[in-house]
């Protein structure tokens, strides 16, 4: 069997972004030039839905502006001390 060169393209990108067309798109290249390939959908494989993605961004957004916010408060507060 002769040894044949694979290539792996991978489309990502946010839900509702046009990846699929994309997809899609190359499908078409593919066939149109007698190419075989495979398809494989990874849109399934999200931890959060769109709500609970929404809550998680929520969460990490209020955490690290409390960091921040608690940062700068202990930077100025140790100097008015000291000065």
């Amino acid at each position: 069997m002769p040894n044949k060169k694979r290539v792996v393209i991978a489309v990502t990108g946010s839900s509702g972004a046009g990846t699929s067309t994309v997809q899609d798109a190359f499908c078409n290249v593919l066939r149109r030039e007698n190419i075989k390939s495979i398809n494989i959908e990874g849109d399934s494989f999200h931890r959060f839905n769109r709500q609970e993605m929404k809550v998680e961004v929520a969460k990490a957004e209020w955490h690290s502006t409390r960091t921040r916010q608690y940062q700068l408060l202990k930077k100025y507060w140790v100097s008015w001390i000291w000065c």
